[in-house]
């Protein structure tokens, strides 16, 4: 996998997928990658043989209809991309990438509301992934919907900020409460309520994600002592 996500070596990297695959033929993860692989390299075709063939090994997969989708998104066949999106959710209705995957299907289909619906649900699900959160920003722009465009580069800069005061990279945020710090998940730096809010000169800051209700706030996790500062 570093060969692929992190050096960029496209042939040493086929050649141990395959290698994978010769030795456990019925591994669909190694389908998987190598699908996706192919793609990236403009093998579109031999891309989605190889996912065809993970979908056979693991029907169930919400991961294997996601990738998919993607394969068949970069191959521009959106009309099966949004049908693999459209299983990715029957598989798993709480899995957020498959609602990102449809929200991009839908863009290329001209299918603005529904994209922008789908993508709202991604940002819900996710706890606001900067990934669902952009293709939306991306959509408004293409739409002529500059304004709202600009709110979505707005809060992403804002994450951006935080996050690079949470690293201790850039300028401590502060108000008269807490420094903000970051909740990690597995599948994206979360931004969950819990008790301490950044707080700014009228109380709580809170940064919503567009289209989708309710706050997300940035944290301090359990523990940190500089989540103490201004504390008195």
């Amino acid at each position: 996998m570093g060969k692929v996500f992190l050096d960029w070596e496209w042939p040493a990297a086929e050649a141990a997928l395959r290698q994978a695959i010769a030795l456990d033929p019925g591994y669909a993860f190694s389908y998987i990658l190598l699908g996706n692989l192919l793609s990236l390299r403009g093998a579109h075709d031999e891309g989605q043989a190889a996912m065809r063939r993970a979908r056979e090994l693991d029907p169930l997969s919400a991961t294997n209809h996601a990738i998919s989708s993607q394969v068949a998104f970069q191959a521009r066949d959106y009309s099966a991309a949004l049908e693999h999106a459209r299983q990715t959710i029957v598989v798993d209705a709480g899995f957020w990438v498959g609602y990102v995957q449809r929200g991009q299907a839908y863009e290329q289909l001209g299918e603005t509301d529904l994209a922008l619906e789908a993508l709202a649900q991604a940002a819900r699900l996710s706890s606001g992934n900067s990934k669902a959160i952009s293709i939306r920003g991306y959509v408004l722009a293409t739409r002529g919907r500059g304004d709202e465009a600009r709110e979505v580069l707005a809060f992403l800069q804002s994450v951006a900020r935080a996050i690079r005061a949470a690293l201790c990279l850039g300028p401590r945020v502060r108000g008269p409460g807490r420094a903000p710090h970051l909740s990690h998940r597995r599948s994206q730096v979360g931004f969950l309520p819990r008790r301490s809010p950044v707080r700014g000169p009228r109380g709580p800051m809170r940064l919503h994600v567009g289209g989708a209700p309710g706050p997300s706030e940035l944290t301090l996790p359990r523990g940190d002592p500089r989540g103490d500062a201004g504390d008195g």
